[in-house]
């Protein structure tokens, strides 16, 4: 006999992974990240966004960021510069001549990110109730994220709030569908009191991400705080015998886990025999190739190709399209390049790879980043491997290799390639795609059974992660980082 609602509870810790920065307390739940819809971690992403923005070249106010947040944002999904400058303006908080000439930087057009769940919620349970019962909201937006079916989500739901929640409004809930989890705990942004070193006062993350201008990397590293000090005295929490639990702790595959927990089996036997653990462990890490440009920025790598007399012939059959694009490019920052989405864009030419069409760059929500070669068979999460496509075409390929046999239901091998090499063979020559990218997007033979099994490159990569996470567990077993020594194999 299964006892469905034990099993389930276990099957949602099991589903958690830790916080990026707290991964042991003395709670085992405490450490784990919130799903990425849950009220604290939108809450978190709105002002870590809104803390970034500047008003000619000024940071915002924080009255008015708190203006734009509680009448703006818990009552819009989508928050543009338009919205805001009407916004500021309806509130009294600047007059119209200030906004007409104002200059907003730190967002493009619109916000990345909402407070969209809390809206939801305030429409079916009403502001004052999500006020006063936001874990329990929370709660119920990570049983959405974990269980699919609607009916065990129901009974979850009647099981652990019972009259709280009306029938009309587990009806409102089944409609909901989040997905994801952010990469922060509630322990981490609401629960870990520091202290502001200067004026004495016990504070958290979302708080002082509230009460100042500070984005969470400044808030970490900034000279005023202990942050630090407390997350050194969590991580220490570890300490201690050498059991499987380390190891379930890292954020890693199975194989992985499997290579660190034989390494420390070995470590608890010469710590055994010994009587102690050993003065140093010295462990070997994998190297590989580093590139001899890596500190030149993909703007200037992106604008020296742009600008090449063999470039400009190699695309002189859309000129026009290319030079708007070079335009385009020496006005983005080396910031917004680094997201590899945009990098993408500009080095398949503004083209989706899969149909030759122009990709909407104000929309770029609605593409993705697919592996040519599915990481079902090669562990390749290069740029080399990676194309920007809609993602219905994402969807449609799926795992499937090669990317002509992708493509099916009345699919046309012949008319695709005649519609799509043009575009590769300019990419080619261009040298925005190397000789490998473009064979692995013409390839027509499925794989062989060497080349789908790429035995070196994956022990490569599950062996740099093994020793990855054997020195993550050994920094917490010892006090003093001279005993780990690092050895470059």
């Amino acid at each position: 006999m299964v006892d469905l609602n034990t099993a389930e509870d276990e099957f949602i810790k099991r589903m958690l992974n830790n916080c990026t920065y707290i991964t042991a307390a003395k709670n085992e739940t405490d450490g784990k990240v919130l799903p990425k819809n849950s009220l604290l971690y939108s809450k978190f992403r709105v002002l870590n966004e809104l803390n970034n923005l500047k008003i000619n070249a000024q940071p915002i106010k924080i009255a008015e960021k708190q203006a734009i947040f509680n009448g703006l944002f818990c009552n819009e999904k989508k928050v543009t510069t338009k919205k805001l400058k009407s916004f500021l303006i309806n509130e009294g908080l600047r007059s119209h001549a200030e906004v007409d000439s104002m200059v907003i930087t730190g967002i493009d057009k619109e916000f990345a990110n909402n407070y969209a769940p809390y809206i939801e919620f305030k429409n079916i349970f009403g502001e004052k109730f999500v006020e006063q019962n936001q874990s329990m909201i929370d709660k119920i937006i990570s049983y959405i994220t974990i269980i699919s079916d609607k009916t065990r989500l129901v009974e979850r739901i009647k099981r652990e709030f019972g009259e709280k929640v009306s029938d009309e409004q587990l009806k409102k809930i089944k409609g909901l569908n989040y997905a994801g989890w952010g990469r922060l705990s509630e322990l981490f942004l609401q629960n870990m009191v520091f202290e502001n070193k200067k004026t004495k006062e016990k504070t958290t993350i979302i708080n002082e991400l509230w009460n100042t201008n500070r984005n969470l990397q400044e808030i970490l590293f900034n000279s005023d705080y202990n942050v630090q000090d407390v997350l050194k005295n969590y991580q220490k929490q570890v300490e201690g015998d050498i059991t499987y639990a380390l190891v379930e702790e890292s954020y890693c595959s199975p194989a992985v886990k499997r290579a660190v927990w034989q390494t420390l089996l070995i470590i608890r036997e010469i710590r055994d025999t010994l009587g102690g653990m050993p003065e140093k462990i010295f462990v070997e890490v994998t190297r590989q190739e580093q590139s001899k440009n890596r500190t030149k920025s993909r703007k200037n790598n992106l604008l020296a190709l742009y600008q090449s007399k063999d470039f400009e012939a190699s695309v002189a059959h859309m000129a026009s399209e290319v030079e708007t694009l070079r335009k385009r490019l020496e006005q983005d920052d080396d910031l917004k390049l680094r997201s590899d989405k945009y990098y993408l864009y500009y080095m398949q030419l503004g083209k989706d790879v899969y149909s030759g069409e122009k990709i909407n760059l104000e929309n770029i929500e609605e593409y993705e980043i697919d592996h040519i070669i599915p990481q079902s068979f090669i562990k390749d999460d290069s740029l080399n491997n990676r194309v920007l496509t809609h993602k219905d075409n994402n969807q449609k390929k799926k795992n499937i290799f090669p990317c002509c046999d992708a493509f099916s239901d009345g699919f046309n091998k012949a008319k695709w390639f005649a519609n799509v090499k043009p575009l590769w063979l300019t990419l080619l020559k261009t040298k925005l795609i190397s000789q490998e990218k473009f064979d692995r997007l013409s390839r027509e033979k499925p794989l062989s059974q060497e080349e789908s099994g790429a035995f070196i490159a994956r022990q490569l990569v599950e062996t740099s992660q093994a020793a990855t996470s054997v020195l993550d567990v050994l920094k917490n077993l010892y006090e003093d980082p001279r005993n780990l020594v690092y050895s470059k194999a």
